[in-house]
């Protein structure tokens, strides 16, 4: 069931959850020009999506913004711009127009950089080099399992995060290079 308003009138008139919705809906539109040709579709993305491999080098800084306007489907922008003008309102009423802005612009940012993908992902960047240490809890046994091996076999070290836990069965872990690993645990074990 979707939700299609709240009880909580606001007390001001939400301008800032307004022009967002606007400026999505207008740069979702301005994309369906090119949504039947694959490559300049797939150009677009590539220059404002967050891509990770462009990030991880010291590039497509820009993309921690510019991808927050980014919807893949109809649907995907119906159902974003839905809960934001819902819920937009009250938070804005909240916030202020500027603190709900800056809120909206920053939470995305915080959302990009913090994960890229699966834990299997992470822990195959810290085998590669791309990242010096991995830790994380409540994590699932099949989406550890893979990296624990790929981490191992590049010569990293993996430990559970309680030191007489068990990875797999707990579901956390810290993981790194060698030549950091007791520090970055110990950092993590508090």
């Amino acid at each position: 069931m979707f939700p299609i308003r709240d009880h909580n009138p606001s007390g001001r008139i939400p301008f800032v959850t307004y022009a967002l919705i606007a400026f999505n809906v207008g740069i979702y539109l301005s994309t369906l020009p090119i949504a039947q040709n694959d490559a300049a579709l797939g150009q677009l993305y590539y220059n404002y999506a967050l891509v990770p491999r462009l990030f991880m080098e010291g590039d497509g800084y820009s993309g921690l913004i510019t991808s927050m306007f980014l919807h893949g489907g109809l649907l995907h922008l119906a159902g974003n711009m839905l809960f934001l003008w819902i819920f937009g309102d009250n938070v804005e009423d909240e916030m202020g127009h500027v603190g709900f802005l800056g809120f909206y612009l920053l939470a995305p940012v915080c959302a990009g950089v913090r994960r890229w993908g699966s834990a299997a992902l992470d822990l195959a960047y810290v085998a590669a080099g791309r990242y010096d240490g991995y830790w994380e809890r409540r994590l699932n046994a099949w989406d550890l399992a893979a990296g624990i091996i790929i981490v191992k076999e590049a010569g990293g070290l993996v430990e559970p995060i309680k030191p007489e836990g068990d990875i797999l069965a707990d579901g956390e872990i810290v993981a790194a290079n060698e030549a950091i690993f007791s520090t970055f645990a110990k950092v993590v074990r508090g």
